[in-house]
């Protein structure tokens, strides 16, 4: 079985701890005392009951507190544990532990100066310790972001873009439909139910390479009858409008500058997305 958990430490050793009433020389262990914030912080904001599914993300290296200590704290007064406690793994960085001592950081504002905040999200949310620990590295970063973003997303948009426009027709403008949308994006985000982003953002991008496969195909600047070239264009700008959608919540202001872009009936070429580096 399990061994109990002693909940104070000695006041000599963590003599900026929270006193133990009744006994000033302890204090409370700070993983008893930290737990609890989920608890306040759910309860003052009415999301900790039995109608919430409450779903811990941590890392690895504190599965004990979160999967031991902390549901033994709520059964102990019976309150509602979570339903769902997610592992993920570490980041390291060109193959090494990050360790400050080492000098071995990579500070996240420096990255979103030099690739922009979405670009970064994107990297991560891809390319991240979903499952497992990864390597990252500022040359494999470049090399998603000018292979996926630059040369994917952002030139798919511009390709569609510069045809609607150098085509001349109007196109339906786009409205918010929420059942639409929710249809449109429910094949997408199916993963979301086992928590897997990185293979989300994997389908939002297999389906942008078969709309790239699409125009190619099509060939719609050799089109010449213009009921033909609409209907092909039609089809393109309503993915890109849904790839817009799917998106959103992992690339805001990319996926605004989108739907603004392709909102309106008659469609422009505008700034480029991702510039290549």
């Amino acid at each position: 079985g399990l061994n109990d958990i002693p909940i104070s430490r000695p006041f000599t050793k963590v003599p900026w701890g929270i006193p133990v009433p009744g006994d000033e020389e302890q204090v409370v262990y700070v993983w008893y005392d930290a737990l609890v914030n989920y608890y306040t912080a759910g309860i003052q904001n009415g999301f900790w009951n039995e109608e919430t599914k409450i779903i811990h993300f941590v890392g690895k290296d504190v599965v004990r507190f979160h999967t031991l200590l902390w549901p033994a704290m709520l059964k102990n007064v019976n309150y509602h544990l979570p339903d769902t406690i997610y592992v993920h793994g570490f980041i390291n960085l060109n193959g090494e532990k990050i360790s400050k001592s080492r000098g071995n950081v990579i500070r996240p504002l420096e990255l979103v100066e030099q690739f922009g905040a979405d670009a970064v999200r994107y990297y991560f949310l891809k390319h991240g310790p979903i499952t497992e620990d990864v390597s990252i590295s500022l040359e494999h970063l470049k090399e998603v972001y000018n292979a996926d973003l630059a040369n994917g997303l952002g030139n798919t948009v511009a390709r569609i873009a510069k045809l609607a426009e150098k085509s001349g027709l109007e196109f339906t403008e786009h409205t918010t439909n929420q059942e639409k949308d929710i249809e449109e994006t429910s094949e997408v985000y199916s993963r979301f139910n086992d928590f897997r982003i990185d293979l989300v953002l994997q389908k939002v991008w297999e389906k942008l390479a078969a709309l790239d496969k699409h125009i190619n195909e099509n060939e719609p600047w050799k089109i010449s009858d213009k009921q033909k070239l609409k209907e092909v264009l039609d089809f393109e700008i309503n993915q890109i409008r849904n790839a817009a959608i799917c998106i959103e919540p992992f690339m805001p202001s990319t996926a605004l500058k989108i739907q603004r872009q392709f909102a309106t009936s008659i469609i422009k070429t505008s700034e480029v997305l991702f510039p290549r580096l």
